[in-house]
């Protein structure tokens, strides 16, 4: 579309849990064989959990996890040096200095993420046994920064240390954006001229990629973010919107080779995105189950003169150019967000973003994955035409107020840097807007006064005679989190309540367990923490905000599950699964408080 060739034009980089569909669950059979045989003892909790103030009650110097429903984010370019670098150096002081600066203007604008561009070209800007350093590091690829610095160490520590999410932005499959010049000058080391040279295809653009139809280039990929995973404590994986660069990519090699059984290229080209967005979803979550993964595709999917089910709009497609099916990202849960780029204005012809945002609005209201709106702040990046519908801030007012009055919007991500940093009228709009606490989360969640994970109001104190009112003897830890259960503190040994992504308070629940009177046992093949008593079975899988509970008659039979929803997935953490407190005190036949002021989980028999 002639938008999305002037954006280019504009900035070259553009952004043009466990998959927690696959859930597996226990038949009654199936249970009462795990009860007998018992692999090892695990149990967990996990529970909602707010300070008083509101906040996430992080201590010092932590990173304030951003909530799911409360995307404040930006994203920072390396490519070309658009942001970071803003000049090819080695200097490690330089590099530190410009980073720190970038992430005080990020704070100060009262954003919460930081989504930095790692991998723009099949390179890299951190220490990788995979990957050459990035040109736009020295000038040179291969070339490392002086004194060991490590950029990607770096930009995490210092995101933390402010209170901000630091994500991983990598560009999947592009090696080249400069043509035969660009090629001839890649590393000796580059994956692309050694062990993975026969993934790569010349576009018609001139420029080199790995082939997506090459299940090789989908092992690279994915071997090249579990490295950023398992090497640095990132908060997320994150891909944009190149996938195939256009139709006339010549993968007939590959089509030849890996395409029996589809009836066309196209629908094949697309399932190779597919399968590519499914493992890195499924490995990246094992290797650590509370990352992150997401995707921030073009802002249309498809026009419905294309797929009945597409958008009222007449641009480029990500369907059918792209060869990117988000619809099926979303249906499979295979990410755990979306982001579109949403780059036009309120009236649009050929792109409304109103069309647009309602669209993605109800492509994403029947399943888990959240939705953040893509922004085009660089579109109103010191616009001098009055008469432009982008001039001044206006127009990004009225898109923030579309998305906070969608409940299916959970936040905002902002093209890019460099280019709101040098507008002041940008700058101070996102000062005041997020300040005012104008995220787009307002009225969703759960209630702060409640962490357990309810709405009880037992801590307004106002006189009852229930006696789960009366506050326990606070904790030293002003951060720390009670649970009791019949007024008897639950203690914990080696594993310890921790404050998740989304603002949650996880809670190792061996000892509930036992405190309840129930038994808790782990099933490996289906990764599930079984809990029973005389009168209930509740199962919890890892990866899956939903939870299966089972009645127990008096002669042991159980009646057929009743599948429930949590407002978070379970998770497994060394070796401890963590499953909301309050859905299993619930099932197993408690009554669930919170007192605020102590900061404390009041868990009593009915």
């Amino acid at each position: 579309m002639a938008q999305n060739n002037a954006r280019e034009q504009k900035d070259p980089d553009n952004r043009n849990s466990y998959t927690r569909k696959r859930r597996r669950w226990l038949s009654a059979t199936a249970l009462v064989v795990a009860v007998i045989f018992v692999v090892w003892t695990v149990a967990a909790s996990l529970m909602s959990v707010w300070a008083a103030d509101g906040s996430s009650g992080t201590t010092a110097g932590s990173s304030a996890k951003a909530s799911a429903n409360d995307m404040r984010g930006i994203w920072v370019s390396t490519v070309m040096n658009l942001d970071y670098p803003s000049t090819k150096t080695t200097d490690a002081a330089v590099l530190k200095a410009e980073a720190d600066r970038i992430l005080d203007n990020v704070k100060a604008m009262n954003m919460n993420t930081v989504f930095l561009q790692v991998r723009p070209c099949g390179d890299a800007l951190y220490k990788s046994d995979i990957f050459p350093w990035s040109s736009y590091i020295s000038g040179i690829q291969g070339v490392a920064p002086a004194d060991g610095f490590d950029p990607l160490e770096y930009w995490v520590s210092a995101a933390h240390a402010r209170g901000l999410e630091l994500h991983a932005w990598i560009n999947p499959y592009r090696i080249t954006r400069g043509g035969d010049t660009e090629w001839n000058s890649l590393a000796a080391s580059n994956p692309a001229k050694g062990d993975h040279a026969d993934c790569v295809v010349k576009y018609s653009d001139g420029n080199y990629y790995y082939d997506p139809g090459n299940p090789e280039s989908i092992d690279l990929i994915v071997k090249g973010a579990l490295e950023i995973v398992n090497n640095y404590d990132v908060d997320g994986i994150h891909m944009d919107d190149y996938f195939y660069p256009g139709t006339s990519f010549n993968d007939d090699a590959s089509w030849k080779a890996y395409g029996s059984g589809y009836s066309n290229k196209s629908d094949w080209r697309r399932d190779n995105v597919n399968k590519l967005v499914a493992e890195l979803d499924t490995k990246l979550h094992l290797a650590d189950s509370s990352i992150r993964f997401g995707i921030s595709p073009q802002g249309i999917w498809a026009n419905s003169t294309t797929m009945a089910n597409g958008s009222a709009t007449k641009g480029n497609e990500a369907y059918t150019q792209k060869f990117a099916d988000c619809l099926a990202w979303i249906n499979a849960g295979t990410i755990d967000y979306i982001a579109p780029q949403i780059y036009w204005n309120i009236g649009y012809t050929a792109a409304d973003y109103s069309v647009l945002a309602k669209w993605w609005s109800n492509a994403v209201k029947n399943s888990d994955v959240d939705l953040y709106i893509g922004m085009a702040d660089y579109r109103s990046s010191n616009v001098t035409d009055k008469n432009s519908v982008w001039y001044g801030t206006s127009e990004l007012q009225r898109q923030l107020a579309i998305n906070k009055a969608d409940s299916n919007i959970k936040g905002e991500i902002h093209f890019r840097y460099k280019l709101i940093a040098n507008d002041s009228n940008i700058v101070n709009l996102y000062k005041t807007y997020y300040a005012a606490g104008n995220n787009s989360s307002s009225g969703g969640g759960t209630s702060p006064s409640d962490p357990s994970g309810g709405n009880n109001s037992s801590n307004n104190n106002s006189g009852g005679n229930n006696n789960s009112n009366t506050a326990p003897t606070p904790s030293a830890d002003p951060n720390a989190v009670n649970i009791t259960v019949n007024g008897t503190y639950v203690t914990y040994t080696d594993a310890k309540p921790f404050i998740d992504k989304n603002k949650r308070t996880l809670c190792p629940l061996r000892a509930v367990g036992d405190a309840l009177g129930m038994s808790v046992i782990w099933e490996d093949e289906n990764r599930q923490a079984i809990f029973q008593n005389d009168s209930v079975v509740v199962v919890f899988t890892i990866g899956s905000n939903t939870y299966k509970v089972m009645k127990k008659s008096a002669d042991g039979t159980v009646t057929d599950p009743e599948t429930m929803t949590m407002d978070t997935a379970a998770i497994l953490k060394d070796s401890r699964t963590y499953a909301p407190v309050r859905y299993l005190a619930e099932a197993a036949g408690y009554k669930v408080d919170w007192n605020n002021g102590a900061r404390t989980v009041i868990i009593e028999s009915k």
